[in-house]
């Protein structure tokens, strides 16, 4: 994460509290990643993803339950 939101002293969990909080009395809250953009000045941008992935140590837990769900739909047969 730190990789991604320098500025960022705590972690994605804490990082999605604080989004909930600032933006829970907007009617029209902006996405998570517009709100990480205006408030840590963060950028999207593929090189920076891939900046970001390469500084990695581990794979994230969210990263290897997503792969084991999209491995499981894979084995199911199709449904037509």
């Amino acid at each position: 994460m730190n990789s991604l939101v320098p500025r960022a002293k705590s972690d994605w969990s804490s990082l999605r509290h604080e989004y909930e909080g600032a933006t829970s009395a907007s009617r029209n809250p902006p996405d998570f990643k517009k709100w990480l953009t205006a408030t840590y000045n963060v950028s999207f941008r593929d090189e920076d993803i891939l900046r970001a992935t390469r500084d990695l140590t581990r794979v994230p837990d969210e990263i290897e339950r997503l792969a084991t769900k999209i491995s499981e739909l894979g084995d199911r047969p199709p449904l037509i």
